[in-house]
């Protein structure tokens, strides 16, 4: 029992840092894409390849900002997405409810 309590901990903590990675990824690309050296260049595309999603969608047109949004913070079918990570990490978390603090509880499920 303790070491399934320390597994489901161990990858809620793991989703969770996934998420926000990939949230500064996100972010990472707005400001490439407002830089005046892209103008031609496909900025999205090298941040969704970054994330390794570039396998899920891969389009040949030129990805926009939608796109990634898409496939990086909502799409269920990306394991790497926003969304499906921290699906995962609330799935752990409710296995393992009685080791979370109130606190802990309530910013998982927050949103």
């Amino acid at each position: 029992m303790l070491s399934r309590t320390a597994e489901n901990l161990y990858w809620l903590g793991r989703y969770v840092e996934r998420a926000e990675s990939t949230a500064r990824l996100i972010e990472m690309g707005r400001r490439m894409v407002m830089l005046p050296s892209a103008i031609d260049n496909d900025e999205w595309r090298s941040v969704i390849e970054a994330s390794g999603s570039l396998d899920i969608e891969s389009p040949e047109d030129k990805l926009t900002e939608r796109d990634a949004v898409r496939i990086l913070l909502l799409s269920t079918d990306n394991p790497s997405s926003i969304r499906a990570c921290l699906t995962n990490a609330r799935a752990n978390g409710r296995a393992i409810r009685t080791a979370l603090t109130q606190d802990m509880w309530e910013a998982l499920n927050d949103g």
